[in-house]
């Protein structure tokens, strides 16, 4: 009677514990500032596209989209259009396509809010692309389910371009490759290509001049940016490596952006990395660059230059 009497007394003592230790927690967050989002990179010939929608709350799961704004853009030519309602919080219009060095004023008005305005335009300059080569070869990188020692399969790219010393480029360098499929025979794997189907291929570089942006430290590497500054000639060089497991035709972009795409895109790629890292990471979240006035978003140009490319060839440009 006594051990029982003793049990109880420990299991009374317990509860009493741990229903001390209960407390509820309130966390004292600002209300999020409800404000227009407005997103447009436009490429020289290419219809604009603008996609108009709302800041919410981060308890909220929906994306609110706004179906009733007015959006204009007007270019300093004198040319003009209102873009029309597409769906899904996009507007578009194809009778008036973005050209090189015309400056073009954005102009959305949402009723309830003060108008949202940007201003922004392609670069006139363009990096003439001389020589594309491609060597295949292979990376070792230590990863999970590949073995000690995998050699993955890539193509060592070099790219040699003019460029002109006195204006500061920004640049982007993504590849088009076709989707792989993995078929699974017994216990071999063999991959094939869906060459009707294209996706952006996985990139990386120990280039200075890439490195030069501080970003390899992070997960994103379907584009890489790199800007002219250590470039002292006119004639220059990069180089990268593209993932290819099977040896076939691929695509080399090469993107000329204008400063705020190339801050915008940027502040993407890491406000992604420390968003999704930041409970496991000693990173800081960082905020998207924006350019608009009266809102959140961006509206910015560029151009793209894309090269057909094989394996084990160079191809050169007159």
């Amino acid at each position: 009677m006594v051990a029982k009497n003793i049990i109880y007394w420990l299991l009374f003592i317990l509860a009493c514990f741990f229903s001390s230790c209960e407390k509820t927690v309130t966390i004292d967050a600002p209300e999020a500032e409800i404000k227009p989002v407005i997103n447009c990179l436009f490429e020289d010939e290419k219809p604009f596209k603008v996609n108009v929608s709302m800041t919410k709350a981060p308890s909220d799961s929906g994306f609110v989209v706004v179906e009733h704004a007015q959006v204009e853009i007007s270019g300093d030519d004198g040319t003009s259009v209102s873009l029309g309602y597409a769906g899904n919080g996009c507007y578009s219009d194809s009778s008036m396509l973005p050209q090189k060095g015309v400056t073009y004023t954005l102009s959305v008005k949402i009723t309830g809010f003060d108008e949202i305005t940007a201003t922004n335009k392609i670069p006139e300059q363009v990096v003439s692309v001389n020589e594309v080569t491609s060597l295949t070869g292979s990376k070792t990188v230590s990863a999970m389910g590949l073995g000690e020692n995998p050699n993955i399969p890539v193509q060592v790219v070099t790219v040699k371009f003019e460029q002109d010393v006195n204006y500061r480029d920004y640049l982007g360098v993504s590849a088009n490759i076709f989707a792989v499929i993995h078929h699974y025979v017994n216990d071999s794997i063999f991959v094939t290509e869906d060459t009707l189907k294209l996706v952006s291929g996985f990139l990386e570089s120990n280039d200075p001049a890439i490195l030069n942006e501080g970003l390899d430290k992070y997960d994103e590497y379907n584009l890489l940016l790199f800007k002219d500054d250590v470039f002292v000639q006119k004639n220059s060089t990069i180089q990268f490596n593209v993932e290819k497991l099977i040896q076939s035709k691929y695509w080399i972009r090469i993107m000329q952006l204008s400063p705020e795409a190339y801050t915008y895109i940027k502040s993407w790629v890491i406000h992604r990395a420390t968003q999704e890292y930041d409970f496991w990471e000693a990173y800081e979240p960082q905020p998207l660059y924006s350019n608009i006035k009266n809102g959140y978003g961006i509206f910015a140009g560029y151009s793209m230059q894309n090269f057909e490319v094989f394996p084990d060839s160079t191809v050169v440009f007159k």
